[in-house]
C-alpha cells in the first residue's frame, strides 16, 4: 500500500470512529456480546438481533475504547446485517489473515481500512475486538439481551 493510500485509509478510520450512526443499544435484540482488551481497557459491547432464516438483521454497539477499535466496529456493523453466523465467522478468521499480510477477500473489501494496520501487530486486538464481542454473542454466557 503506498504511503498515499495509508493517509488516505488512516483519515477514514478516524472518520469512522468518530461515526456514531450504529452506536447504542438495539431495540428487540437477542443476543448480546462483550469483549474487553486487558493490554489497554478497551470494552465493547455488541448488540444483535437475529431475523427468521438465522441472518443478522440488526447490529449496535457500545464502546469505550480507541478510535481503531470504534472505527472496525464501525465497520463491522455495516457489514454484519443481512450475514449468516457462518459468514461472519468466516469474516473474522479472513480478516485476522489479511491483518497478518493474506489477500483481503472481495467479501471484505469494506474492511479494507483496518489493513493500515498490518504492520502493527500490537493494534491487531484493537481491530479484532467488535469481532470477539459479536462471537462472545452467540456463546451461552452472552446471549440473551
Amino acid at each position: 500500500m503506498s504511503e498515499d493510500h495509508s493517509a488516505i485509509y488512516r483519515q477514514a478510520l478516524l472518520t469512522l470512529a468518530r461515526d456514531q450512526q450504529y452506536c447504542g443499544t438495539l431495540e428487540g435484540a437477542d443476543h448480546r456480546g462483550h469483549a474487553c482488551n486487558p493490554l489497554c481497557g478497551d470494552e465493547l459491547v455488541v448488540e444483535t438481533r437475529v431475523g427468521d432464516e438465522g441472518d443478522l438483521v440488526g447490529l449496535r454497539y457500545t464502546i469505550r475504547g480507541c478510535a481503531i477499535a470504534s472505527a472496525s466496529a464501525r465497520l463491522l456493523a455495516e457489514f454484519a446485517p443481512t450475514r449468516s453466523r457462518s459468514e461472519l465467522e468466516d469474516g473474522a478468521r479472513q480478516l485476522r489473515a489479511a491483518l497478518e499480510g493474506e489477500a483481503l477477500p472481495p467479501t471484505l473489501e469494506l474492511m479494507r481500512p483496518l489493513l493500515t494496520l498490518r504492520g502493527h501487530g500490537s493494534r491487531h486486538a484493537c481491530v479484532l475486538l467488535p469481532w470477539q464481542a459479536l462471537a462472545a454473542s452467540w456463546s451461552e454466557e452472552g446471549s440473551g439481551a
